[in-house]
């Protein structure tokens, strides 16, 4: 089995904790990162209870150089991952749009208003695009019950 393969394999057994999703500024794509290794390059990514961390000392080195690193990323559960963009396998609502600009803000913001955002129930993100959301009562969640309270917390 190759080396390439066996990065692959946690296809048939899913990351039992939270991963971390951040845009790699050298592969134009998003970098799925577990337990400090990455394990797969995606287009679009689904997560789950996810939290927006940016690393300070990262943001100033930023601004101090005026040159882009990576040092702000997305953590969650991992539901859905795709290179190629196809509908996801359960319902959800979309309820922000969230960017973080390190020249404009110390932390990830919703683009509409700029209320911090600490955390989502869901997050879509699509290349560079963050959509925040809840998962629709309407809908059904093929994986069991969810509590669905809590959507979007915020500071």
């Amino acid at each position: 089995m190759s080396k390439k393969n066996l990065i692959r394999t946690w296809l048939d057994h899913p990351p039992k904790g939270r991963v971390q999703v951040y845009y790699n500024l050298h592969k134009k794509c998003l970098s799925i990162r577990y337990k400090g290794k990455v394990i797969e390059h995606a287009r679009e990514v689904t997560l789950t209870d996810a939290r927006f961390h940016v690393q300070p000392a990262g943001r100033a080195r930023v601004l101090r150089e005026k040159k882009k690193n990576v040092h702000a990323y997305v953590s969650g559960k991992l539901k859905e991952s795709f290179w190629f963009t196809q509908a996801p396998a359960y319902v959800w609502t979309a309820k922000k749009r969230v960017t973080y600009n390190p020249y404009k803000n110390e932390t990830f913001v919703d683009k509409s208003n700029n209320e911090i955002v600490t955390s989502a129930e869901v997050v879509h993100i699509a290349d560079k695009v963050i959509t925040a959301g809840q998962f629709d009562p309407r809908g059904v969640w093929p994986y069991g019950s969810r509590d669905r309270s809590n959507s979007v917390t915020t500071k």
